[in-house]
């Protein structure tokens, strides 16, 4: 009969990412569901053959740590999934452990202003189901014989983060009342993200059908996380005439000033791109210094890339690639 070890600690080891999280309070792993795995496993083995990347504190981390994974599975199939590779995802998802913590701290603090109640039940759901994704996999690492629990475990998360992911109440959706409510991908994604990975990578140990509708069902859910994420930064050009007193506070001077200003809608903050200012005659002449607001996309895009969408959409296009393999 074989030993299952139980209770294992999930330590995380890197340092949290930048947003003020300090350590205090509760951990990110947190206790699993009811008839959810809660066996974890330490174990030495041969090297894994999927190289993965380094996680760092930043929300592209679990973006790459995904398309590692798929990249992996497109050039060498399911068949070259073993073991080590498993242990290799849950040591890189436990070791950003610290990162999910920080970046949940930064965007409930946003979120509690609106509703507190909903926003600590999201963030004990999302916790909740990072830490189960770990055991999972740490399951099926040890015995991989044994998958089949876990991988229900994880496409659950996956389900329940797809279903209605656009709706009020949905988990990238934030209530913000008085305000409309506020798109913020940073507490859901980085679970659900994993929760796909870990599916994929089970479902490839025990050799089970790959099932591409669902795998598109959940391609779809990141190019709309996408999309959404584009679209939930702006910017404009301005052009204006800006009155300044001048001569000691004797005269008025006129200045055509240009600038730049940004609208995150996710973390609601808007930015200032230093412009430029040219002397004017007094008084301005005519149609001298137009006033005019124009959008600027590429700054947009720049600012936007803080929520690395286009790690997400690389994602969702091997996820697509792969279901149709």
């Amino acid at each position: 009969m074989k030993t299952r070890i139980l209770g294992a600690a999930l330590a995380a080891t890197l340092v949290g990412c930048s947003g003020g999280y300090d350590g205090a309070g509760s951990s990110a792993i947190a206790p699993a569901e009811k008839n959810e795995i809660t066996e974890t496993t330490s174990a030495i083995g041969p090297p894994a053959g999927i190289e993965l990347p380094e996680p760092v504190a930043a929300f592209y981390s679990w973006a790459q740590t995904a398309y590692s994974i798929m990249n992996f599975l497109i050039e060498n199939g399911d068949g070259a999934v073993a073991p080590p590779d498993i242990w290799a995802i849950q040591s890189n998802l436990q070791r950003m452990n610290d990162h999910l913590v920080a970046l949940t701290a930064e965007v409930t603090e946003i979120r509690k202003r609106g509703d507190d109640q909903n926003a600590e039940l999201h963030e004990q759901f999302i916790n909740d189901k990072y830490a189960a994704i770990q055991s999972a996999l740490g399951w099926v690492a040890e015995f991989p014989d044994d998958y089949k629990i876990a991988l229900n475990q994880v496409q659950t998360t996956a389900d329940a983060l797809k279903n209605n992911f656009w709706s009020l109440g949905g988990y990238f959706i934030f209530s913000d009342y008085p305000s409309p409510d506020r798109f913020d991908p940073r507490l859901a994604t980085p679970t659900f993200v994993s929760a796909v990975s870990a599916w994929i990578t089970i479902r490839a140990v025990g050799g089970e059908w790959k099932n591409p509708p669902l795998l598109h069902e959940y391609a779809d859910v990141l190019d709309w996380v996408v999309s959404t994420t584009n679209a939930s930064v702006t910017c404009n050009d301005l052009q204006d005439i800006n009155e300044k007193t001048g001569c000691q506070g004797r005269c008025e001077e006129y200045w055509c000033k240009t600038s730049s200003q940004c609208y995150d809608a996710i973390a609601k903050t808007t930015y200032y791109a230093k412009g430029t200012e040219t002397r004017l005659p007094t008084p301005p002449p005519p149609n001298v210094c137009p006033y005019y607001e124009t959008p600027n996309w590429g700054l947009a895009g720049q600012y936007a890339g803080t929520y690395a969408p286009a790690s997400y959409a690389q994602v969702a296009a091997a996820w697509r690639a792969y279901a149709d393999m």
